[in-house]
């Protein structure tokens, strides 16, 4: 009911049955926080001087680990090819798929200019319903680590000045968005976008009062 694909063929529901367009089979996030045991009352210089721990201690140090699998790509047609008329009707229709071909690449074939067997498919015959399944082939997955330091300068047990620095995105992996999937269309299976922003780094000084 809520999801953006339109039904192919309303004399046949079953026929669009299958994964919603923003189903992600598998996700792991991780949120990691570490206190350093460096400064007073650490394991580390333990018993360190004004100075010492002003520049050694209160050091925090955190990360956000995340991955998961790709969502599906809704592969269409450009065109009404069964005629059938109604609006927007160009984004419900499918093409077939050729006999004894496998759309889904191995996973170590897949590139940016080719993201699944664009050999796979052909158009229906005219005044038919393509044959190709809804949301079968996995888009890119996501892969992202964000880092984070921090550093606590007392005052008062409750007045205290926090130093943040913030890496989003560190290791500037990019992760890219769904190929294009309208067949007919220049690039189909080709991948343009990149999904998230490049590496961003952040400074900020926080007051606790």
């Amino acid at each position: 009911l809520f999801d953006d694909t339109q039904v192919q063929n309303d004399a046949c529901r079953k026929c669009d049955w299958g994964r919603s367009s923003w189903d992600v089979r598998n996700g792991w996030v991780t949120n990691l926080i570490y206190d350093l045991p460096v400064g007073k009352g650490r394991k580390f210089a333990g018993n360190a001087n004004k100075v010492t721990q002003a520049v050694l201690g209160g050091w925090q140090a955190g990360g956000i680990v995340a991955f998961r699998s790709g969502p599906p790509i809704p592969i269409v047609i450009s065109s009404d090819n069964a005629n059938v008329g109604g609006f927007g009707i160009g984004l419900s229709q499918r093409p077939d798929v050729v006999s004894g071909t496998n759309p889904a690449l191995p996973s170590g074939e897949r590139t940016l200019g080719r993201w699944f067997n664009t050999d796979a498919f052909t158009l229906a015959a005219p005044y038919t319903f393509g044959s190709f399944h809804r949301n079968v082939l996995d888009g890119p997955g996501e892969k992202s680590f964000d880092f984070s330091l921090f550093k606590r300068f007392n005052f008062t047990e409750s007045r205290y000045l926090e130093f943040r620095s913030e890496f989003f995105n560190l290791l500037n992996h990019p992760n890219f968005a769904l190929p294009q999937s309208t067949y007919g269309v220049d690039g189909f299976g080709q991948i343009f976008a990149q999904q998230n922003d490049p590496r961003q780094i952040q400074f900020a000084l926080k007051l606790y009062y």
